[in-house]
């Protein structure tokens, strides 16, 4: 039996399997035409998805109002989606349909769709509002959600912005949504991200000393130092080590 990584040699492998994930997800949507195919796909079932729970909403609410005139509220408050099965499920439909849509946003090629991408951000974020507003224990609504905002993250990290990838995944891991091997891709995923922060502060740091010299550079060193000193870790330490060690048993079986 070989031994099995554990610690900060399963965080690595995970880090590394996860940069592999993001470049083959990368090379699937490389290609626009194909790319702009699947969005104009999961347009269409959105468009229908609509359509169908409006009606349904719809439909509910006259019935309602048939033979009550006093009857004057308007709008989804007029049928309670979880009286009505065929409503609750629509919206489901739905909101998995809106979900679809936003991932088909963020997924256009960087070349040609950065304003996609950045539209499939709000429109995810939107929908993890919205499941967090209206959701209780639904293990659907929960694994929804996670997948929200991780595309959210992930779409953030394709554009760049390291820091806003780190507050979605943040938010993933102190709610405790996820399971514990989706928690596990989240801290490698942070810890991805914390490289890129430390080696694009790095980076500053060399230019500083190339424009202002030693004096441009110790200034800039000493942001950097207070922000490793006052940096929060991305995850507690101590239940990383808790799950590692968990899960380090389980392969050794």
């Amino acid at each position: 039996m070989g031994n099995s990584p554990s610690g900060p040699e399963l965080l690595e492998e995970d880090k590394k399997q996860l940069l592999e994930k993001f470049a083959e997800e990368e090379a699937a949507f490389a290609d626009p035409r194909a790319a702009q195919e699947t969005l104009e796909r999961c347009g269409l079932i959105l468009e229908n998805s609509k359509a169908y729970y409006d009606r349904l909403r719809s439909g509910g609410q006259s019935s309602k109002t048939n033979g009550t005139a006093s009857t004057s509220k308007t709008g989804s408050d007029d049928v309670d989606p979880v009286k009505d099965g065929r409503v609750w499920r629509a919206r489901q439909q739905l909101q998995k349909a809106q979900f679809n849509y936003g991932w088909a946003l963020v997924q256009q090629p960087l070349s040609t769709g950065q304003e996609q991408i950045r539209e499939g951000i709000r429109l995810l974020q939107g929908l993890a509002e919205e499941l967090e507003a209206n959701s209780g224990s639904d293990k659907r609504d929960q694994g929804l959600l996670y997948e929200c905002h991780y595309f959210a993250a992930l779409a953030m990290y394709r554009l760049g912005d390291w820091s806003g990838a780190r507050q979605e995944l943040r938010t993933l891991y102190s709610r405790h949504i996820g399971t514990s091997m989706q928690r596990r891709q989240i801290r490698a995923f942070l810890s991805i991200l914390d490289d890129k922060i430390r080696r694009d502060g790095w980076i500053g740091l060399g230019v500083a000393t190339a424009l202002f010299g030693v004096a441009g550079a110790a200034i800039v060193g000493g942001v950097l130092a207070a922000q490793k000193v006052y940096r929060r870790e991305p995850y507690p330490p101590s239940e990383m080590t808790q799950e590692t060690r968990s899960m380090s048993k389980s392969q050794r079986r």
